[in-house]
């Protein structure tokens, strides 16, 4: 009777009185379930966010951790960009309460807030190593059908919920096999100081992608450049390309013509493949591009480490020439992503002579070996479907006789990728 009592004062004061008041209930009754939920909401309704996440978990400490509980602390986690934390939870809650519908559909809640799906990558490598131990595990199955759902993976989550009984079926699971169209475009203004003076330009790009579930995608790259100046540089490019993928294995073949001002139009073919097993990426390609003044070779590799859900490290290894690898260069890189936010900085030292980077918005295949250079890219996703992006790319090339210039392109990015799931990123 108290605690109905309490909750009518804490509709009719404001809130920080109700939040006083709980305190106050809070003194007086320590050891009540109660009063600590009642204190939690109250300091939710004022906006004291720390005092509620302690609230909470002093009555799930009380409560031996029920749904009530476990809700609430997921939701409040979320909010931090703690989902690591939350998925936890929901899976402690999950293996408490199996056949709880409530407790699949919060474990659903927990695994469909990663934004990126390298973030949902490092969750993923913590499930495999608990179903590793306890393969039969039903909640395990629910919670890798959630982690294939956040990932893209429609079929591997059908897989999994196979053997997965509790009611966490993914919302806006697709059952068929209909082709989706991702876009991005980018446009970059482009800065060149040479040893003579100042120029400028723009560049623009346009990348198409046709989606066939999780396992297989063609489409095309069309990229463009334009410098003025003494030296004026036109370049376009035209790409299409093909992949398939299985179970964290994937390869992807290209190809593709280089229209570059002074230049025989070069025909280019190129492949790579890569593989993922739990926190670690390995991943290598080779191009062969055929210019007018001999053939360009280009093979790489690259080595990626999950840390965290919100931190990964990778450095690879870059060897090009014209008719042999003549030069070498490495890459260094670091990415972070927190809720909707993520950035990323790629640093290559040594020299590479026109390099091809798909996944760049700017072609590099300039006459002069690149000697350096650094690419910074922030980006906020929009929604659940949308992204937008700057990007930063800064890289200098010395030519024969010694000159340098440094290239300095800032980019405006925007992505619109259709999802196969409620909350999944590819």
């Amino acid at each position: 009777m108290i605690f109905t009592w309490l909750i009518g004062v804490v509709c009719a004061a404001t809130p920080m009185e109700s939040l006083f008041a709980a305190e106050d209930e809070v003194l007086a009754f320590p050891a009540d379930y109660g009063a600590w939920t009642t204190l939690a909401r109250a300091a939710e309704s004022a906006g004291a966010w720390d005092q509620a996440m302690g609230a909470w978990q002093r009555a799930s400490e009380l409560s031996g951790g029920n749904l009530e509980t476990a809700t609430a602390l997921v939701r409040l986690q979320l909010r931090d960009g703690e989902a690591a934390e939350a998925r936890e939870v929901a899976m402690a809650a999950v293996v408490a309460f199996p056949e709880s519908r409530a407790a699949g559909r919060l474990l659903g809640v927990a695994w469909s807030t990663p934004q990126t799906a390298w973030e949902a990558r490092g969750g993923l490598a913590v499930l495999q190593r608990a179903q590793d131990a306890d393969p039969s595990s039903q909640a395990l199955h629910c919670a890798m059908a959630w982690s294939a759902a956040v990932r893209g993976s429609p079929s591997l989550a059908r897989e999994h919920l196979k053997n997965a009984s509790v009611g966490c079926v993914p919302a806006g699971l697709r059952d068929d096999d209909v082709p989706m169209v991702a876009l991005s475009a980018g446009v970059t203004g482009l800065g060149w100081s040479g040893t003579t003076k100042a120029s400028g330009g723009v560049s623009g790009s346009l990348v198409a992608t046709a989606i066939k579930d999780d396992t297989a995608w063609g489409g095309v790259v069309v990229r463009g450049l334009s410098l003025s100046g003494d030296s004026p540089i036109s370049q376009v490019d035209v790409w299409g390309r093909a992949g398939a993928q299985q179970g964290g294995h994937g390869l992807e073949g290209f190809g593709g013509v280089i229209a570059t001002s002074g230049y025989t139009t070069a025909k280019a073919v190129g492949a790579r493949g890569w593989t993922q097993w739990r926190e670690l990426g390995v991943s290598a390609g080779v191009v062969r591009s055929s210019y007018g003044d001999g053939t360009v070779l280009q093979a790489e590799g690259t080595v990626s480490w999950l840390l965290s859900d919100h931190l990964q490290l990778s450095t690879g290894l870059r060897r090009t020439g014209l008719d042999g690898f003549d030069h070498t260069s490495l890459d260094l890189g670091v990415a972070v992503q927190r809720g909707p936010w993520s950035a990323s900085s790629t640093l290559r030292l040594g020299s590479e002579l026109r390099p091809v980077r798909l996944d760049g918005l700017v072609p590099w295949n300039t006459a002069d070996p690149l000697t350096g250079s650094l690419t910074v890219t922030t980006s906020r996703a929009l929604g659940k479907q949308a992204l937008l992006g700057v990007s930063v790319d800064a890289l200098r090339t010395t030519s024969d006789s010694g000159d340098s210039a440094l290239l300095v392109a800032p980019t405006l990015l925007f992505t619109l990728t259709p999802r196969p799931l409620s909350g999944g990123s590819r």
